[in-house]
């Protein structure tokens, strides 16, 4: 029950608001240490962010030394699409100009269950920052009058101890399914591009990690081909030979006439990226099967934002611009597995097309070639992939079943959503 010795306090007189600040990217000095520097695109759904895409030396530091904050800290994004993304400072780190940082100082407000105040205030933060600019903003001076409720600092470590088991959970499954993801990697890198087990036999050596039976089926020898040098016996094919690239939809035909219709939830890009929320489009069922989307089906969107995954993310309807990859006659990891390959010469393609919006054509999946076994290897090889993609997928379902189980906990653990406005 919401206690009713709730306080109202600004984010300002909660401790220290640190806007962040980039050091200059012309020195390539600045950059390649050992100091996290925190920018949106870290803000994944982490909790706590420890590592980033970027790291600071200490002269970047240097020239940025005012927005180093200390591990403990509140990250907010107040700045563009991704404005209300929330997390906490792992270790010291800067982040840049696109975060507010809360340093909490207050001793009766507890930095966690801040956090958990703030995570759930996303769309609300963007709704503030939106107006009437064409990029939303929440500049530090309206950011720090923002007002929330708090209640006695036993009830906040309570609500945050239960918040945080489950967090530390999702986190855990996030790190499993990471070294099922690397292994998963490294294996197909090794068995299909590098082609070590045939390099090994070359050598003299047994294949590391096969049992005699599998490491009999890899040749010993490597010959010429349109790819380069591949194992004897193997085929090359294009990518669009081994899968099917089935394009998305324009999902405004399918729109609900009516509230009352039962209706899908729209996979856009937006959706690969953050999961289905408020704002993802309404399709009616009546939508062509083959556009619906389960568990486990292989994306690639293939226009804007090039990104290939397994979705798990529930059952959705297919928006143009994506790719639902399919095969007959190849494992769903290894259709998977060399889509991904090629994703950084896709990449690469879009990025040029400066004039229009980046993507690839059905072309340039004719010319990336995979480097194809004979049956016998490829059915060897089968189950330790697949139980590698059935553990990875069950992982991040069980971790979609937690993230509702805590939005469901979140009101009734604070029985009303906190207050939150622009102080006058």
């Amino acid at each position: 029950m919401k206690s009713n010795t709730y306080q109202t306090k600004s984010i300002a007189s909660l401790g220290r608001i640190t806007t962040g600040r980039t050091p200059s990217t012309n020195n390539d000095n600045n950059f390649g240490g050992r100091i996290p520097f925190v920018t949106p695109r870290d803000l994944d759904g982490r909790r706590t962010i420890s590592t980033t895409e970027r790291y600071l030396t200490t002269s970047g530091l240097k020239e940025v030394s005012a927005a180093l904050i200390p591990a403990g800290s509140i990250m907010v994004s107040c700045i563009g699409s991704d404005m209300g993304k929330v997390a906490i400072a792992g270790k010291d780190c800067v982040t840049n100009q696109q975060i507010n940082s809360i340093t909490v100082l207050d001793p009766e407000i507890s930095p966690e269950f801040l956090y958990y105040t703030l995570a759930p205030l996303k769309n609300y933060l963007l709704h503030l920052g939106s107006g009437g600019t064409a990029l939303p903003i929440l500049n530090k001076t309206d950011f720090s009058k923002l007002k929330l409720q708090f209640p006695p600092l036993s009830e906040q470590k309570r609500i945050a101890h239960i918040l945080g088991t489950l967090d530390d959970k999702i986190e855990l499954n996030r790190q499993m399914n990471r070294t099922l993801e690397a292994m998963a990697r490294a294996l197909f890198k090794s068995w299909f591009i590098d082609f070590d087990p045939v390099r090994a036999k070359m050598e003299g050596r047994q294949p590391a990690g096969l049992d005699p039976e599998t490491a009999a089926l890899f040749p010993e020898r490597l010959v010429d081909s349109e790819l380069g040098l591949i194992p004897e016996g193997w085929e090359v094919k294009p990518l669009d030979r081994i899968a099917k690239f089935l394009n998305g939809t324009a999902i405004r035909k399918y729109r609900p006439e009516n509230d009352d219709e039962a209706y899908l939830r729209a996979i856009k890009i937006r959706e690969m990226r953050d999961g289905f929320s408020e704002k993802s489009d309404t399709v009616t069922r009546d939508i062509p099967k083959k556009f619906i989307i389960e568990d486990g089906d292989v994306l690639f969107s293939w226009s804007g934002s090039l990104l290939v995954q397994i979705w798990t993310g529930g059952r959705g309807a297919l928006n143009q611009h994506i790719f639902k990859v399919t095969s007959k006659n190849y494992p769903k990891w290894f259709i998977y597995e060399w889509t991904r390959h090629h994703l950084d010469m896709f990449q690469r393609i879009a990025a040029s097309k400066a004039t229009t919006m980046g993507h690839i054509n059905r072309g340039h999946l004719s010319q990336a070639l995979c480097a194809i076994p004979p049956k016998p290897t490829l059915t060897a090889i089968n189950k330790s992939a697949e139980d590698f993609l059935s553990k990875s997928i069950k992982l991040n379902i069980e971790n979609r079943t937690l993230e509702a189980t805590k939005a469901e906990l979140l009101p009734l653990l604070f029985q009303t959503a906190p207050t939150l406005h622009i102080q006058p």
